[in-house]
């Protein structure tokens, strides 16, 4: 696990080219761009959803009217977490701190 400040060059152990990764990283939002064209925003949210590392954990929202905790379960189709509270209630959380607990 990374800790602190790093690098990309620090962590390939090689130089990285900045224009070359500026082409990767434009070249897949034209991707998610042209896919969401076609699907709308249910194929971008499956990507969402399997790159998540929240969804199945147990954490804290901060939010700034309330605090909230349970588990991570979705993320709905407006792009907000789905939290199951221990009570079985189930909030949308739309902005916050996310603290994963252990």
């Amino acid at each position: 696990m990374i800790s602190g400040a790093t690098s990309l060059k620090e962590q390939k152990k090689e130089e990285v080219s900045r224009v070359g990764l500026l082409q990767e990283i434009l070249r897949r939002m034209e991707h998610n761009y042209l896919a969401w064209q076609q699907k709308g925003v249910k194929g971008i949210l499956e990507k969402w959803r399997e790159y998540s590392l929240t969804l199945g954990k147990r954490v804290k929202v901060y939010c700034q009217k309330e605090h909230i905790e349970g588990e991570a379960v979705n993320i709905d189709i407006d792009g907000g977490l789905l939290i199951r509270k221990d009570s079985g209630v189930i909030k949308k959380v739309m902005a916050g701190d996310v603290v994963h607990c252990r």
